[in-house]
C-alpha cells in the first residue's frame, strides 16, 4: 500500500470511529428514556403480574389500567433490552433481568424503580442547577432538603426504606463478618433506617442485642418491624438526632450509607458523636460507597460516578475516596483498622485511638 493510500485508509478509519463515537454517545443520552421506561412498567406492576405467568397486552392493560396501544409500545421496547421477552403467541414474559423488578427477587430492585420513577428522578431533571449554584437539585425542585421532604410522603419513605433494605442483601454478609458477635455485643445502629440492617444482624447473633437511634417516622417503622421479627425484647429503637447526642456504652457502632447523604462539615459532627459516645472498647463500623480508583475496573467505576451524580442531585453529599472517608475520621479523632470490600461497595472498619 502506498504512503498516500495509507494516509487515505486513515482518515477514513477516523471518520468511521467518529460516526461510531457519535452513536454511541446517542445511546448514553437516551439512557434516560430507558430508565423511565423500566420505571413506568414497574409503577405499573407488570413485572409482578408477569411474575404470576405470560399475558396478552390486553391482560395487562386492563390490570393496570393503561392504554392497550402504548403498553405494547413500552412492552416492546423493553423487550429490546431484555427485560421482557415475547413468546411466540404473542404474550408477554418475564426475562431474567426483569425477574429482578419483582417484590421476591433476590436483591430486588422494585423499590429502587419506584423510588428513581418519583420524585428523586424528577430531581436528576434539575441537576443544572447543582452544578451551577452548588445547591442540591432536589432543594432547588421541591423546596425542601430530601429527608424533610420524605418525612412528610409516606409511600415514598416507605420505598426508599424498601430500596436500602433490598440493597443490604448485598452487603449482609460481608458486614455480618465485620461484625462477628463473639459474645453479648450491643450493636447500635445511627440512623439505622427501618431497622433492616440491625434486625438481620441479631438474627444471625442470637447472643447480641440491638439499639437504633433514628427520627420518629424511621423509629415506628423500625419498632414494628422488630416485633414482627420477634426480635422487641432484644432491640430497642430510640429517637435521636444524631447530631447531637447517640446512646452511649455499645461495642459496635454502625454508619451504613450515611456519611455520603453530608458535607464534610456535618460527618464531622456525627464522628465527632459517636466517638463521644464510645467506650474505649468499642469500634465504629462505617459501610460507603467509595469512589473509584483510576485503575479500578470499568463497573467499579461508572458504578460509583453514577452514585455521585444521584447524591449531587438529591443531598448534600457526596461519595468520597478512601483517602477523603480517611480524613474525615481522622480529624474526628479514629484511626483506621482495616478495609474490606463488601459485595458493590468497600466497608472500612475503625477503633477508637
Amino acid at each position: 500500500m502506498t504512503v498516500e493510500r495509507k494516509a487515505d485508509q486513515a482518515v477514513a478509519d477516523a471518520h468511521t470511529q467518529a460516526l461510531e463515537n457519535a452513536a454511541s454517545m446517542r445511546a448514553l443520552i437516551y439512557g434516560h428514556l430507558l430508565s423511565r421506561g423500566i420505571c413506568v412498567a414497574a409503577k405499573l406492576g407488570i413485572p409482578e403480574r408477569l411474575d404470576k405467568g405470560p399475558c396478552s397486552v390486553e391482560e395487562l392493560a386492563g390490570a393496570s389500567g393503561a392504554h392497550p396501544q402504548n403498553l405494547r409500545r413500552l412492552l416492546d421496547g423493553l423487550v429490546a433490552f431484555d427485560v421482557f421477552a415475547q413468546r411466540a403467541d404473542g404474550t408477554f414474559e418475564l426475562a431474567p433481568l426483569g425477574r429482578t423488578l419483582t417484590a421476591g427477587a433476590p436483591g430486588s430492585v422494585l423499590p429502587t424503580a419506584l423510588v428513581v420513577g418519583a420524585e428523586i428522578g424528577d430531581s436528576w431533571n434539575g441537576m443544572e442547577a447543582s452544578v451551577r449554584t452548588g445547591h442540591c437539585a432536589f432543594d432547588v425542585t421541591f423546596g425542601t432538603d430530601f429527608f424533610s421532604y420524605l418525612s412528610s410522603r409516606p409511600r415514598l419513605r416507605e420505598d426508599f426504606y424498601n430500596s436500602q433494605a433490598a440493597g443490604l442483601r448485598l452487603e449482609l454478609d460481608g458486614i455480618a463478618q465485620l461484625i462477628a458477635s463473639g459474645g453479648g455485643q450491643q450493636l447500635v445502629d445511627v440512623g439505622g433506617g427501618d431497622g433492616a440492617l440491625l434486625a438481620a444482624l441479631l438474627t444471625r447473633f442470637p447472643e447480641a442485642d440491638g439499639l437504633l437511634v433514628e427520627h420518629p417516622d424511621a423509629v415506628a417503622a423500625a419498632a414494628e418491624r422488630f416485633g414482627e421479627s420477634g426480635l422487641a425484647r432484644r432491640c430497642t429503637a430510640v429517637v435521636g438526632d444524631f447530631f447531637e447526642e447517640v446512646p452511649e456504652g455499645g461495642d459496635v457502632y454502625l454508619l451504613r450509607h450515611i456519611l455520603h447523604d453530608w458535607d464534610d462539615e456535618s460527618c464531622l459532627r456525627v464522628l465527632r458523636t459517636c466517638r463521644r459516645a464510645m467506650p474505649h472498647s468499642a469500634r465504629l463500623v462505617v459501610i460507603e460507597t467509595l469512589m473509584a480508583a483510576p485503575d479500578a475496573d470499568e463497573a467499579t467505576r461508572r458504578a460509583a460516578a453514577l452514585m455521585d451524580l444521584y447524591m449531587m442531585s438529591v443531598v448534600d453529599g457526596r461519595e468520597r475516596t478512601l483517602d477523603e472517608l480517611v480524613r474525615l475520621l481522622e480529624q474526628a479523632g479514629f484511626h483506621s483498622r482495616d478495609v474490606v470490600e463488601v459485595a458493590a461497595a468497600r466497608t472500612r472498619s475503625w477503633t477508637v485511638r
